[in-house]
């Protein structure tokens, strides 16, 4: 079984954001050039600009992501939770023709080497993909992309 813990998140200050729908954006890996800027053009802080940052002439995609991050923790955008929290979630979305909602939560999880199978790999993770993630999450020494876990729940004691 897994070990979770809670952990502090880093979130939008809504007093300065303002609205979250704007600043979300969806994963990194189906983000075309065109959406990107669509994303960069509908807020100042969506996540886009730290989940794929715009490559300059000749600056470090990831270095500009960590730069952009601190500066939005520096003006008040970013916020640490004062508290170690798991966080519940709730999305609704769409999928062919249905709207269809998913419930879950984001804690922090202890890594395990994969023969341990305590987390098994999605069986489409791409290792340029993943050395990507690593590269981003050097930088910016944050994770802009929880892992999706899947698991099962007989009992349906979370919802």
């Amino acid at each position: 079984m897994a070990d979770i813990q809670p952990f502090r998140a880093v979130r939008y200050n809504f007093d300065i954001a303002g609205d979250v729908s704007l600043h979300v954006c969806p994963p990194f890996d189906v983000i075309t050039p065109q959406l990107q800027h669509e994303l960069y053009d509908r807020s100042p802080y969506n996540i886009v600009r730290l989940e794929l940052a715009r490559r300059g002439l000749s600056d470090d995609p990831y270095e500009r992501a960590a730069e952009t991050a601190q500066t939005w923790k520096d003006s008040g955008v970013l916020k640490h939770d004062e508290e170690p929290s798991i966080y519940v979630t709730e999305e609704e979305f769409e999928y062919r023709g249905r709207i269809l909602r998913r419930r879950g939560f984001i804690a922090g999880v202890r890594l395990e080497d994969y023969d341990q199978e305590v987390v098994l790999p999605h069986e489409g993770t791409r290792s340029e993909w993943v050395a990507d993630r690593v590269r981003l999450m050097g930088a910016a020494q944050s994770n802009y992309s929880p892992l999706l876990v899947i698991y099962r729940d007989d009992l349906r004691s979370s919802v």
